[in-house]
């Protein structure tokens, strides 16, 4: 999952915010958000609310559909 998120996080640089939190690294960053698989995606909108939650491992395509979903052309 790392791998994909660091692709999207450069790619869509400037577009869009894509952050990878490390569980078992940052398990008190991790814990502020309510998940009960890892890996999950939280997806945000512009205005910070929740939008969709992902369980499980998700392809770029996958994620890039989903912020296609939200209203985002890149």
């Amino acid at each position: 999952m790392a791998k994909v998120l660091q692709e999207l996080n450069k790619e869509l640089m400037g577009k869009a915010i894509v952050k990878f939190v490390d569980y078992w690294k940052y398990g008190y960053l991790a814990s502020q958000f309510e998940f009960e698989v890892i890996p999950t995606q939280f997806f945000y909108d512009k205005n910070g609310n929740l939008y969709k939650t992902h369980q499980g491992e998700i392809s770029k395509s996958e994620a890039l559909n989903i912020f296609k979903e939200m209203g985002y052309d890149f």
